[in-house]
């Protein structure tokens, strides 16, 4: 309690007001100044020396019974994303090598091909050194791999020439297919001799070239994109 400087006015008065006011009509500071009769600042002044309180509530006593089922079939299609980790600072990044191609109707095989040729995760399974209690030694532990020019020349030898042979079965007959990366480090040359022998092997007739200069096509800065595929 203070025992120096100016009382404080009493404003018991006023606020006793706000108890018969509708809660729409005192949802904020200004609203609820207004309907007391007294400034905003006082009003603040008051709800900082406890003489009010902010109560939210969740109830929403006005949705129908469709509200409440289309909710409810709205969060059923976000399900929480399952973590074995501690805690988020444990969970690992991992890149990705996505591979997708324009959508269209196969004639060969009569199907529409969605052009979601494959996303291949940058990733080793090593054996665990030491036993938890989540696994015992020996269990095999996937690890993010180091992206650079020999692990980037390695996924796509080994994942996207057979992607290609598989999804799109006109590549087979000698239908000209080429492949475009932009212009990052890790990127191979299109001359690579480790990836003309995988095509060669796949009998497939693609090309590897990179980004044009101001192009937006492998500009993706949506997570969405990857999401659906």
């Amino acid at each position: 309690m203070r025992s120096t400087g100016r009382r404080r006015a009493d404003r018991s008065t006023e606020l006793e007001h706000l108890r018969v006011v509708d809660p729409q009509r005192r949802s904020t500071i200004g609203a609820a100044a207004q309907a007391c009769f007294l400034p905003p600042t006082t009003l603040f002044r008051q709800l900082r020396f406890g003489k009010l309180r902010v109560e939210t509530s969740v109830a929403k006593p006005m949705l129908s019974d469709d509200n409440k089922e289309s909710r409810i079939a709205f969060s059923v299609g976000y399900p929480k994303p399952v973590h074995r980790r501690k805690g988020k600072r444990h969970i690992p990044k991992v890149m990705v090598l996505a591979a997708v191609a324009r959508p269209r109707h196969e004639p060969v095989t009569g199907k529409f091909f969605d052009g979601n040729l494959g996303v291949w995760a940058f990733l080793t399974h090593e054996p665990a050194k030491r036993s938890s209690r989540n696994r015992p030694a020996g269990t095999m532990v996937p690890y993010p791999l180091a992206v650079n020019k020999g692990t980037y020349r390695n996924m796509l030898v080994e994942h996207v020439p057979p992607s290609i042979r598989a999804k799109i079965p006109r590549a087979a007959e000698g239908r000209h297919i080429t492949v475009q990366q932009d212009n990052a480090s890790p990127h191979i040359q299109p001359d690579d001799v480790a990836w003309r022998q995988a095509v060669n092997a796949s009998g497939c007739e693609v090309h590897l070239r990179f980004q044009p200069p101001n192009s937006p096509d492998m500009n993706v800065l949506d997570l969405a994109v990857f999401s659906a595929l």
